[in-house]
């Protein structure tokens, strides 16, 4: 596999290096051809210090009779440098990276509407690519969108990759066996979105339906935004009892590059909050911390964050409380961003969580470059 995924980065620097790209692959190609290479480093003291190249070529096909096609291909390497304990949010189950195919989709266009079947990326609050690490999270089902003054999306998923699908990210898993139960249908989703306003339903077959609803206003420089999330188990519960009722507000202030915001979730349902295939839609979420990880009836969690946009450099910091009963946590995550060029971005992340009560000490440093082509 290791020199399969070398001969993939060879590929890759190939098509970064090429000046005549156009004339090799035709214009045509050429113009529905573009990808991504990425480069990280990530130290925690749960791992060994992990560094890792990543990359992806992505090829659409033209559109005929409004009937098209895409594929990718994604893969991850650590170039042999592996140390004895990687970080497996770099890796996964797989110690030295791997290759695969991440999308790989049909697709019917007629005006605003589009029908997608196949593996892809979604973004939704309860299933989303999350990509903040080497390899993003990958979808496969159906999916439909319409994008008019009013957005409406269904969707029915069965699989994921990626890296919070757990073990092999680079394998695609049914749902059940990345949220660690018995077999079931996977996810049919629907959502509506009109200017600032939000509804999804979910219904995860056998485990529960959820309800999600995001509000927002402007007001001159001064945002605000609540958010509603609502979950009850089903049928045979297979991730056992689930009742959550979890709410948010977010207030955000933002002038000449200044961006300070305040945001509070608490639970008043009889379990903790509802948890997700992807990073979630929870405004108190940060690089470790969230909500829905304190699994609790009580739990309460609030952040306060400031960012200063100097164009093409941004920096900022947010320091988040996360308490239930017995577990308390406190989170500071210190950030940075640089456009290095229209096609290339730096991220670089410090998050150091302590143990207030029945938690574990965490330090997390990450770096990630991005060149896209």
């Amino acid at each position: 596999m290791r020199s399969i995924v070398t001969i993939f980065f060879g590929v890759v620097l190939t098509l970064l290096a090429q000046d005549s790209l156009r004339a090799r692959l035709g214009e045509d190609l050429y113009t529905h051809l573009n990808g991504e290479f990425r480069a990280g480093f990530i130290k925690s003291n749960r791992s060994d210090s992990t560094f890792a190249l990543g990359g992806h070529i992505h090829c659409d096909t033209s559109f005929s009779y409004g009937i098209g096609a895409g594929m990718s291909f994604y893969g991850v390497s650590d170039l042999g440098l592996a140390p004895n304990n990687p970080n497996e949010e770099f890796f996964g189950a797989k110690k030295h990276g791997g290759l695969f195919v991440s999308e790989a989709f049909a697709v019917y266009g007629y005006k605003k509407f589009r029908l997608k079947g196949g593996r892809f990326r979604i973004d939704t609050p309860h299933a989303d690519s999350d990509d903040i690490r080497m390899v993003p999270n990958f979808f496969e089902g159906v999916l439909a969108e319409y994008d008019g003054d009013v957005r409406v999306t269904l969707a029915h998923l069965t699989k994921m990759a990626g890296w919070e699908s757990g073990g092999d990210i680079y394998r695609f898993k049914p749902l059940y066996e990345v949220a660690g139960t018995q077999k079931q249908n996977g996810m049919t989703l629907a959502g509506v979105e009109y200017e600032e306003y939000v509804l999804w339903f979910y219904h995860i077959d056998e485990i529960a339906d959820i309800a999600y609803m995001d509000a927002s206003w402007q007001w001159h420089d001064i945002a605000c935004s609540f958010e509603l999330d609502m979950a009850n188990d089903i049928g045979k519960t297979l991730a056992g009892p689930i009742r959550s009722r979890t709410a948010g507000i977010l207030m955000a202030y933002n002038k000449d590059g200044l961006f300070l915001t305040a945001a509070c979730n608490k639970e008043f349902g009889d379990t903790g909050s509802m948890w997700s295939f992807g990073g979630g839609p929870f405004f108190t979420s940060m690089e470790d911390l969230t909500i829905d990880a304190l699994q609790s009836s009580d739990a309460l969690a609030y952040t306060i964050g400031v960012e200063y946009d100097f164009g093409q450099v941004s920096v900022g910091g947010m320091y988040g409380d996360f308490k239930s009963d017995p577990v308390e946590a406190k989170e500071a995550d210190l950030y940075a961003s640089w456009e290095l060029g229209q096609k290339m971005e730096a991220q670089l992340l410090y998050a150091k969580v302590d143990n207030v009560q029945g938690y574990e000490d965490k330090d997390i440093f990450r770096i990630v470059l991005n060149y896209s082509f």
